[in-house]
Parts: C-alpha cells; sequence; structure tokens
C-alpha cells in the first residue's frame, strides 16, 4: 500500500519527464512535494524511488528535472510564489488552507484518478444495522474509522460534527482509527470492531459488489455531495507555460502515448484530470464553511 501510494504521489512528475523526451531543446524544471499526509514512507527509501525512476526516464535524454522533497510548507509557498518552483505536489488540504496564498501563481491544477471521470467524490458515513446508531448524534464517545492519509474524510467528519452537534470530533468521539484501505474498515465495520467508518461512494459501491453480504449488515446513515477531490494535488506555476503546455498536449488528454497509458496502468490509476476554477469552487465554499464553525463553536 506505501508503494503504491508513493507511486502515485510520483506519477505526475514521471509523466512530465518523460513527455520532455520529444522537445527539441533541454530544459531544467524543479518539482517539490511537500510530505507531510502525503507520505509515510522512509525518506530514504522515497528518495532512493525517485532516483531509481529518474534515471530509468533520463537515460537517454538530454532533459532534467530536479524533484525535491519539502517539510517546510511556509518556505515553499514562498519559493512557488518567486517563480522558483514549476511543479508543486501537495495534500488538497494544504492548498485550501493555504489558497490566497498559492492561487494566484497557479497556472494549472491536476489529479490522479482511480475511477474514469470521476473528479470528486461523494462520501458515506456507514454504521452497523445491529448498533443503535442511527444519526450523527449517536456517535458519542464512539469509534470512527477513516482512510489513513485522506485528509478529505476528516475534513468532512469535523464539518458534519460541528455544523449538526456544535462539536469537534476530538472532543465528541472516543477516537478515530486509520486504515490503510476503504475495504479494512468496512471490514472492521462488519465484525463490529469500530462503530462507524466514512469510505467513498465509489468505494462502497465496489465493496459490496465484492462482498453482498457487507450490504445486509451496514448501513448508511450520512452522505455528501460529491466535492470531494482526490488527496494529491499537482500544481503547475503560472510564469512556466512551458510545462503547462507539455501537461496539456503530452500527458494528460485523450492524445496520451503508449507508454504514458502503460505508466498509469502500472501505478494503478485510470486518469488524470485537470481541474478549473469552477471544478473547485465547491469544495472551496465547502472549506470556507467548516472554518466559520469552527472559529464560531472551537
Amino acid at each position: 500500500m506505501k508503494i503504491k501510494f508513493l507511486l502515485l504521489l510520483l506519477t505526475p512528475i514521471i509523466l512530465f519527464a518523460n513527455s520532455m523526451n520529444d522537445l527539441k531543446h533541454s530544459k531544467e524544471g524543479l518539482a517539490i512535494i511537500y510530505k507531510k499526509g502525503l507520505a509515510s514512507i522512509d525518506n530514504k527509501d522515497v528518495r532512493l524511488a525517485v532516483n531509481l525512476l529518474q534515471q530509468e526516464v533520463f537515460s537517454k535524454s538530454k532533459h532534467k528535472i530536479n524533484t525535491e522533497f519539502s517539510n517546510d510548507l511556509n518556505h515553499t509557498i514562498q519559493e512557488f510564489q518567486k517563480s522558483k518552483i514549476d511543479i508543486f505536489s501537495l495534500d488538497f488540504i494544504y492548498y485550501l488552507k493555504n489558497y490566497k496564498k498559492i492561487n494566484p501563481y497557479v497556472g494549472g491544477r491536476w489529479v490522479l484518478l482511480e475511477k474514469k471521470d470521476n473528479k470528486f467524490r461523494e462520501f458515506y458515513l456507514i454504521a452497523n444495522k445491529k448498533s443503535k446508531i442511527n444519526s450523527l448524534k449517536d456517535l458519542k464517545s464512539k469509534t470512527v474509522g477513516l482512510v489513513k492519509n485522506d485528509s478529505m474524510q476528516e475534513l468532512y467528519l469535523n464539518t458534519l460534527l460541528l455544523e449538526d452537534l456544535h462539536t469537534s470530533s476530538e472532543k465528541y468521539l472516543n477516537k478515530i482509527k486509520y486504515y490503510t484501505k476503504p475495504s479494512r474498515a468496512l471490514i472492521k465495520l462488519f465484525f463490529n470492531q469500530i462503530d462507524a467508518c466514512i469510505v467513498s461512494k465509489y468505494s462502497w459501491n465496489t465493496a459490496i459488489e465484492l462482498n453482498p453480504q457487507l450490504k445486509k449488515k451496514l448501513k448508511i446513515i450520512k452522505h455528501s455531495k460529491d466535492i470531494f477531490p482526490p488527496v494529491v494535488l499537482t500544481l503547475i506555476h503560472k510564469n512556466s507555460p512551458y510545462f503547462s503546455k507539455l501537461y496539456e498536449e503530452f500527458v494528460f488528454t485523450s492524445q496520451m502515448n503508449v507508454k504514458t497509458k502503460e505508466i498509469l496502468r502500472m501505478y494503478q490509476t485510470v486518469q488524470s484530470m485537470k481541474l478549473g476554477q469552477n471544478d473547485i469552487e465547491p469544495i472551496l465554499q465547502y472549506f470556507d464553511k467548516y472554518k466559520k464553525l469552527k472559529r464560531k463553536y472551537q
């Protein structure tokens, strides 16, 4: 699971580098990955993986992209503002938290999808039918399962609690348990090892198709609108139209070459998608609502 997540994170940069091979003139770019929320893998392993991938990509190429990892978000944002960073990958939640600082400098936003044509996710709050949990209020002092490294699930849960009960998960729940896969959380709920969990509509539908017994024992008690983006967001600086054009023409369109499609399949992603300003307005409004609720009730 950790390796899959790493590959998912690095795929936009790898594909970008691959597309550079067709250019006539040598170009060098800088890609920064802000690690918090994205990489639970040891830093040495991450760097080794990147070096091996770069060696493969550039073995017959005159082009180069330098990939670095950052633990300092403020410094990274400042460097992005100064046009010193061409490609900036981060957890979507940090883009929302720093939207006013980052967005004026963004020329393109890209996400990698595990389900075709599904830019945004709808979340379900699910409980066991035998439990006495029929509403959000019934989660008091209960244990809720979430998918590890999915900040959008935490945003949804906390906004629900603030909006409906005027409290936070830290104050209202017993604990949150994190699982590497949504299917793992559903199985734990099925066997009453947790009290509720949050999964996407796609994850729920896939799980009950593979195991119909889940639907017989579990129930949906709350669902969101389909506004939650994938966790990993890749930004291209507005002063790097050259790089943005590469994404548009060579990587993230229906004209992707065979090698690009093979890379996507290898990393278990089916499609990459560009997000326009109108696309992200619903999640921006949702996050603004969360901030207002948090200020009011915490």
